[in-house]
Order: structure tokens, then sequence, then C-alpha cells
């Protein structure tokens, strides 16, 4: 597959993620109205800005854990993904999340470690309470071997889909890289264990 067809696709999976994203958000505000107008009949005498800290919740994950074997010796790989998000209404929020990935790569006369950055926004759906669908996008830097003393740092985006579960405190998410850009480097596939704490 040459470049151009690669930018060709990238931009029409872009295209159409931008248009789901507004979607979603178009029907998280119109829900988030529809929430807001029905909760004015009850109202309580809290300040803004506990109302606004109660609808704020933060956590972190670890991401995709990994000791073990491959074909070029043994790797170790350990992802930190901290967010902070806004709760609109009971069922959909939106946040914002960093993240950094190492790994230390070693076999008979060679080792290395290599670090990897990441920000992204998400969307998300609680249906029930517990099931998590969550949409993720973002820029991703990847530093990868090129040579036996040399690395090579590359940038681009990433649009993660996935599904999980909470129980209010811990998650687990996994997701798949929908761009194709990480399948170059590493599994599209990705789980992420974590916790929150709500406000």
């Amino acid at each position: 597959m040459n470049i151009v067809h690669s930018f060709e696709r990238v931009s029409k999976v872009s295209n159409s993620f931008l248009n789901f994203f507004f979607i979603l958000l178009f029907v998280t505000l119109m829900t988030n109205a529809a929430f807001a107008q029905r909760s004015s009949r009850h109202t309580d005498d809290r300040n803004e800005s506990d109302d606004f800290l109660s609808k704020v919740y933060v956590g972190a994950y670890i991401n995709s854990p990994f000791i073990g074997g491959t074909t070029n010796g043994s790797v170790f790989a350990l992802g930190l993904q901290p967010f902070a998000a806004y709760k609109w209404n009971e069922y959909f929020s939106t946040g914002l999340s960093l993240r950094y990935d190492f790994a230390y790569l070693w076999s008979p006369g060679f080792s290395t470690s290599l670090s990897d950055f990441s920000a992204t926004t998400f969307t998300r759906a609680t249906i029930a309470n517990r099931v998590i669908l969550q949409v993720e996008g973002g820029y991703f830097s990847k530093e990868q071997i090129q040579t036996a003393t040399d690395t090579e740092r590359f940038n681009f985006p990433v649009v993660f889909a996935g599904v999980g579960y909470t129980n209010g405190f811990y998650e687990l998410l996994i997701t798949y890289e929908l761009l194709g850009q990480l399948f170059l480097y590493q599994n599209p596939f990705e789980y992420k264990i974590g916790f929150v704490k709500h406000f």
C-alpha cells in the first residue's frame, strides 16, 4: 500500500470518526438538556461549584501490562494513563487523558528501553451503570528501534473504540485502534485495568 492510499484511508476513517463524534455530541447535549429540565423541578441548596464537582471524575488505567518472550528476545511493557472527565448526565461523559508507555527489550548481548506518549480525548456512554462504550481519539508518539544503536520517533493520529465494565470504582476496558496505525508497531487490541474517583 503506497503512502497516498494510506493517507486516503486515514482521511476517510477520520471523517467517519468526526461525523460519529459530532452526532454523539449532539445526542449528548440534547439528552443533557432534557435531564437538566427535569432536574430543575427538584432543585436543592447546593452551590454551583459543588454541583460541578459532583459531575467530575478522575482515574488512571494500567495499559496492557506484559512480560514474556518474543522471537527476538524478551520484553517487559507497561503503560499508565491518567484521565479526567465530566459527566453530562447519568449516561454520557467526555474527558481528556495523557498516556505514557514504557517497554524494555533484552536478548543476549543487547538491551534497550523505549518510551511512547499520547494525548487523547474520549466520549463515553455508560449503560445500566455497568457497561462502558467508549470512543477515544488523539495523537500517539511512538519510539521504534531502527538499528542496534538508534531509535526513531513516529507521530500519528489514533482512534480507539472500546467496550468494558465498571462497578463505579474499578474498570476493565478492551479497545481496538481503528486507523490501523498501531498495527504496524504492536497489537491493535489493548486492555486497560483502572480505578475511578468520583467527587
